[in-house]
């Protein structure tokens, strides 16, 4: 019902995520293959 914040969905390998990911979910991404359950971004 929004279609100007979405233009497309997609499915990707973790180790080849598109550059225009949102940040903190690449931060979690990031710290989940570290084994880092928890963090705070942006606090």
């Amino acid at each position: 019902m929004e279609p100007q914040k979405c233009d497309d969905l997609g499915w990707f390998e973790v180790e080849a995520l598109p550059k225009n990911i949102v940040q903190y979910v690449r931060q979690a991404i990031e710290n989940i293959k570290k084994g880092i359950f928890y963090s705070e971004y942006g606090w």
